[in-house]
């Protein structure tokens, strides 16, 4: 009895593991596409920025 809640504890801490990992991943993936999006929002803040230069008030 004492093995078998061993062995189902191990499992359940392997599948919370692979769980972990998915989240990890997902994470990493979110803040590589947020980091894409802000590079491209400071590109075109730049481009504007340039646009409006010539322009007075």
């Amino acid at each position: 009895v004492s093995t078998q809640v061993q062995t189902d504890m191990a499992d359940e801490v392997a599948n919370v593991m692979q769980d972990i990992m998915k989240i990890t991943e997902q994470t990493t993936e979110g803040t590589r596409q947020s980091s894409e999006s802000a590079a491209k929002v400071n590109a075109m803040a730049s481009g504007l920025m340039g646009s409006v230069a010539g322009f007075k008030l």
